[in-house]
Parts: structure tokens; sequence; C-alpha cells
């Protein structure tokens, strides 16, 4: 009987166990299911790739549109503006303009004299500039080379004034020592 009653308990615990799994693997499945549902309906709700893509196209091309027509607006504008601004200028016929206004004066041949006599004034007084810029570098040059003397050195000059030697004067050996150009940093004591 023992054994009986053993049989008996393992048939009744596998068949529980049996049976929780079966109704466990339906519950499951069931809610996989409720899931997979939900999935389809949102994704079936939400917009495909295809479908933003297009939306945002038509969003883009709309803004184009209006920024056209505001520009077009704005350019329409600017127009009427020049025209509301525009100045009208009378023309004058050439002999009611007064000479002094005039680019060219008729004073017979006068002018021909005042051109010439103008050119001449010009040139001459470029000539003259020219000397006296020649001059003051030809100074300037003999102030360099003196100042360059007093530094100890002999510059020789170009004709068109550029430095084409530069030595050092030697110094005579029998020099006095002045006192009053010479100072000590460590006078000894």
């Amino acid at each position: 009987m023992k054994w009986i009653n053993k049989f008996l308990n393992y048939i009744l615990f596998f068949t529980v166990a049996i049976s929780v799994g079966v109704f466990g693997y339906i519950y499951y499945s069931q809610k996989e299911k409720k899931r997979i549902e939900q999935e389809k309906k949102i994704a079936s709700q939400q917009p495909s790739a295809e479908e933003l893509v297009n939306k945002y196209l038509k969003q883009g091309s709309v803004e184009l549109q209006q920024q056209q027509i505001e520009s077009m607006a704005k350019i329409k504008s600017n127009l009427i503006d020049e025209k509301k601004n525009k100045v009208v200028v009378k023309e004058i016929p050439p002999d009611q303009i007064p000479i002094e206004m005039q680019i060219a004066k008729d004073k017979s041949n006068s002018s021909e004299q005042s051109l010439t006599e103008e050119f001449n004034q010009k040139y001459f007084q470029s000539q003259v500039d020219q000397v006296a810029d020649e001059q003051a570098r030809k100074e300037y040059a003999k102030e360099f080379i003196e100042n360059a003397r007093k530094n100890g050195y002999h510059i020789t000059l170009s004709e068109d004034l550029q430095v084409t030697s530069v030595k050092p004067i030697r110094k005579p050996t029998n020099q006095q020592n002045d006192d009053s150009d010479v100072f000590e940093s460590q006078p000894s004591h």
C-alpha cells in the first residue's frame, strides 16, 4: 500500500505540474499576442518614413513659397519707393548755362594760351620741387656721413645716395684719458 500511495502521489504531482505548465504557456502566449497586436496598432498609427519625408517636403515648399512672396513684395515696395523718390532733372539748353559752369570756356583764343601757360607753370613747379628734393637729400647725406664719423665709422655713398661701404675708423694709440668721459662702474678703494 505504501507503494500505491507513493505512485498516486507521483501521478498527482506530475498532473499538477503539467497543468500548471499548460496554463502558464497559454497565459504567456495570450499576453505575447496582445503585445504584438498593440505594437501593430501603434505602428499603424505612426506615419511611415515616406509619409514623414513627404510631410516635411510639403512644409519646406510652403515656407519657400512664402519667402518668395515676401521677397517679391519687398522688391515691389522698393520700386514704388524709388519711383516716388526719383528726382526729375530738367535739361537746360547749352546756351543758358553760365560760362563759369561750362567745361570748355570759349574766350576766343585765350584758352589755348592759358592751357599752355598752365602746363608750363606745372612743369616748372615740378622741376623746382625735384631740385629742392635733390638738395635736401644731399644735405641729409652730408649730415649722415658726419654723424657716422663722430661715431667712429667711415661711410662711402654712391651717386644715388646708397651706402656702398662702412669701415671702422682706428683710434690713435696715444689717446689721453679724459676723466670726464670715463666712469668706473666699481671704483677701487
